[in-house]
């Protein structure tokens, strides 16, 4: 238990999600299904349907959140984090980078973006070079460096820049933060934006 308090307490960002807390699966299944065990053993008492009762409807809930999250569930926030649409300000949320490819797409079904003979010139923060090679032929464009500032789009998720001349633990900013401008095309699932494309100011 301490880890976890230990988390939420100190003013860092959780990364890559879930692998940090994977010492307390046993105790969030075990405990849980032993409780479900015991409601079930004795249906017939009127607490025991009332509590079966809420932890359906609970259940119910999770499905309905992990059907709209599809397929980026291993993105799931519950509704103790606040407000959706801010939870990039505490944790990375898409850090396999899977909603790259549904963002590249969109970009593709928008050939005025990136058409014409002046190659735009972008760059990558957040996912792993090859992730986007393949997908991205069919645009315009030359990839610059990310610690440059010789560019006009950014694509981008929600992971942790390294900063060769501040990297210091307080001060490390994650893409969203740190390349400010205009978001052109966006991947949102419940009002969280899992990645980008955005114009630089």
């Amino acid at each position: 238990m301490f880890p976890t308090l230990y988390l939420i307490f100190l003013p860092y960002r959780v990364y890559d999600g879930l692998r940090l807390f994977l010492y307390l699966i046993p105790y969030f299944s075990v405990i849980p299904g032993l409780a479900i065990y015991y409601l079930v053993y004795n249906f017939n008492s009127l607490i025991s349907k009332l509590l079966l009762g809420v932890i359906a409807s609970l259940f119910l809930y999770y499905i309905v959140i992990f059907i709209t999250l599809t397929p980026y569930q291993y993105t799931y926030l519950n509704k103790f984090i606040g407000n959706f649409s801010n939870a990039h300000n505490k944790f990375e949320n898409d850090y396999w980078a899977l909603s790259i490819e549904e963002l590249i797409k969109k970009i593709s079904n928008k050939t005025d973006l990136f058409s014409g003979n002046t190659k735009a010139k972008i760059i990558f923060c957040g996912l792993p070079d090859n992730l986007h090679k393949k997908n991205l032929k069919k645009l315009n464009y030359e990839k610059k460096d990310l610690h440059g500032n010789d560019f006009d789009y950014i694509i981008m998720t929600n992971r942790v820049v390294e900063d060769k001349n501040n990297n210091i633990l307080a001060n490390i900013k994650t893409c969203f933060e740190k390349f400010q401008g205009e978001d052109l095309i966006s991947i949102e699932r419940n009002g969280l934006m899992l990645s980008t494309l955005r114009k630089k100011l």
